[in-house]
Parts: structure tokens; C-alpha cells; sequence
């Protein structure tokens, strides 16, 4: 993943930075880019987030964001 053809926010200029970048967006086990999914939980009071990859069929998060 070339990190430089991303747009953030936040600062990506450490090597650590972009390493965590990595991580968060390619699967651990092929590289390739992790497809996500969002769905509105139960009385849409929340967000989930499903990232998996589909080459190596794996789920690789799940995280649930609360709606204030």
C-alpha cells in the first residue's frame, strides 16, 4: 500500500506512523487491502465496523462505535 496516495488528517510522516497505517488497512497475512463494512446496530444508537479480507477469508476486526 503507497501510504503517500492517502489522504489523512492526521500526521504520517514517521515510519512508525505509516507502519500502523499499514496494519490497520492491509491484511497481516497477504497484504492485500481489507474490505470494510459498516452497519447501524440495533435502535441506531451504534455503528459497527467488519474489516475482512477476501482473499484469505478472514476476519480481521470487529469494532462497535457508540452514537452519542
Amino acid at each position: 500500500m503507497d501510504v503517500s496516495k492517502m489522504r489523512y488528517f492526521e500526521k504520517i510522516e514517521s515510519p512508525q506512523q505509516r507502519d500502523f497505517l499499514c496494519a490497520q488497512n492491509n491484511c497481516v497475512l497477504c497484504s492485500q487491502p481489507l474490505q470494510l463494512q459498516h452497519r447501524q446496530g440495533p435502535e441506531k444508537m451504534s455503528i459497527q465496523e467488519n474489516a475482512y479480507c477476501q482473499s484469505c477469508d478472514v476476519k480481521t476486526r470487529s469494532k462497535d462505535y457508540s452514537i452519542h
